[in-house]
């Protein structure tokens, strides 16, 4: 299932709030591993990261 948020930071509370927590973690070792120059954003409904112009992972809702 898609999310109807147009930016990262309404993603999470789009979700169930039992949901919210494990993804801000989940969102925060993500961020602190990924390289200088790549980065998070929306894409097809889901936050993805993009790494070297390429979708490297994506979060969507179940």
């Amino acid at each position: 299932m898609r999310s109807d948020a147009a930016t990262v930071e309404e993603y999470p509370a789009s979700l169930p709030a039992d949901r919210r927590g494990a993804l801000q973690e989940v969102r925060r070792v993500i961020l602190a591993s990924l390289p200088p120059g790549c980065g998070e954003s929306m894409n097809r409904g889901m936050i993805t990261y993009q790494v070297g112009g390429f979708n490297r992972a994506e979060f969507h809702r179940r």
